[in-house]
């Protein structure tokens, strides 16, 4: 049977104990959505299974997106070490910057895609990077 650690002190909570507390968590978050303009999100998340996993992935943005370092992320995740937290932060700023990459080249005319002027490589890329690509400490 599962456990898990009680936030203020040394007792155990069954699987089953764990997993009421969360759906009470979730509803009050979904009825949160629902009324606060957020009605797609609702939709989204009521109508599909999702379990406390996804609400670490969501805490963990909120944390990137406040600008906090992968050691405080670590830290405010409960994390033992840096290792799981950076994992994260990698894959994320990795799909950011593809995307933005993405956007960059779908600008391109479909004949000149594949030809990069040099001009703009010395004006937007630096070391290989986009310039004002995101890039967390």
């Amino acid at each position: 049977m599962a456990r898990v650690v009680k936030s203020l002190g040394c007792n155990h909570m069954s699987g089953k104990t764990y997993e009421k507390k969360f759906s009470k968590v979730k509803k009050h978050f979904l009825n949160r959505l629902h009324t606060g303009g957020r009605y797609y999100d609702y939709i989204d998340l009521s109508e599909r299974y999702w379990g406390s996993h996804i609400c670490r992935g969501i805490f963990t943005n909120f944390l990137m997106d406040m600008g906090l370092s992968v050691t405080q992320i670590a830290i405010a995740r409960g994390d033992r070490s840096i290792t799981a937290a950076m994992e994260y932060v990698d894959e994320r700023v990795t799909m950011e910057n593809l995307q933005q990459a993405i956007e960059e080249l779908s600008k391109c005319p479909f004949e000149k895609r594949g030809i990069i002027e040099q001009d703009i490589i010395r004006t937007n890329w630096k070391g290989g990077v986009l310039k004002g690509a995101k890039v967390f400490r």
